[in-house]
């Protein structure tokens, strides 16, 4: 088992652009193909008859040169993998696009980024729609590196499916830890799932460390972060816990904080 098809969208005057060359150092440590992906959606024009043709065909180049200009970056930047490399341009919803294009795909790797949605990757819905394992980057570009891993662990459906999307890395990784936030009518529990993990990892030759923290008034993420600092964590390996309501995809809130707030990145699994 292992990532043998990265995906990375690569948007207009996105974040992506500085953490380009570490995406690519990455898929050249794994051995992988790299797909970058620019999408725009089509302009829309809410009143077209009081706005000349020739404003639209200016916004329809200005978002071609986008484009083009996302493709070139992703060239450069992927040189290196020589004929590991490929680009697609769509034009649709960045999430869609990368909804379709996932099909191809092993794993994605998304920057965080704020803007429209019809130029802006949304993070929390591409993890709970893409179908495959999700690595958020963090704002600031830093080489990917996957040497100590933190599992932000409780047992449940969503935390044993990111075990299971993220094994390739934990089984390469030189220290995994596995910490659960409990509170004390939980522990006996705790301990018992995190016991099971153990045995798990370790018969695909992972030494996993446990660990329990009481839970306090303190923000679950705030816990996990202090951990991931004090330990020199490279990426935390958690569930995306979520919900659709009122059609919108909502994650909840200890996902929520960690997207708001990490050093490192998120390899996320809904």
């Amino acid at each position: 088992m292992s990532f043998k098809s990265l995906l990375v969208p690569v948007q207009p005057a996105s974040a992506c652009n500085e953490a380009l060359p570490h995406v690519v150092e990455f898929a050249q440590s794994l051995g992988a193909d790299l797909t970058g992906v620019a999408s725009l959606a089509s302009i829309f024009i809410a009143n077209p008859w009081i706005v000349s043709g020739d404003i639209v065909q200016q916004l329809t180049d200005d978002q071609e040169g986008e484009l083009k200009a996302a493709e070139e970056r992703f060239h450069i930047a992927s040189r290196a993998l020589n004929g590991h490399a490929h680009w697609r341009t769509r034009h649709d919803y960045p999430n869609m696009a990368l909804n379709t294009e996932a099909a191809g795909a092993d794993l994605i790797l998304a920057t965080m980024d704020k803007g429209p949605e019809a130029s802006t990757i949304g993070l929390p819905t591409l993890v709970l729609e893409a179908g495959l394992p999700v690595i958020v980057l963090p704002p600031k570009a830093a080489p990917i590196r996957t040497d100590n891993i933190l599992i932000a662990w409780r047992n449940t459906a969503d935390a044993r499916r990111a075990v299971t999307a993220a094994m390739p890395l934990l089984e390469k990784a030189k220290r995994v830890i596995a910490l659960q936030i409990a509170g004390p009518a939980d522990m006996d529990e705790a301990r018992a799932g995190l016991e099971a993990l153990q045995a798990r990892l370790k018969r695909h030759g992972v030494a996993l460390e446990t660990e329990i923290v009481s839970k306090k008034s303190i923000v679950d993420a705030d816990v996990l972060l202090d951990v991931a600092r004090v330990r020199a964590i490279d990426m935390i390996v958690l569930g995306g816990y979520g919900h659709a309501r009122a059609r919108e995809w909502v994650l909840g809130g200890m996902t929520q904080d960690l997207l708001a707030a990490t050093t490192v990145p998120l390899f996320m699994v809904h």
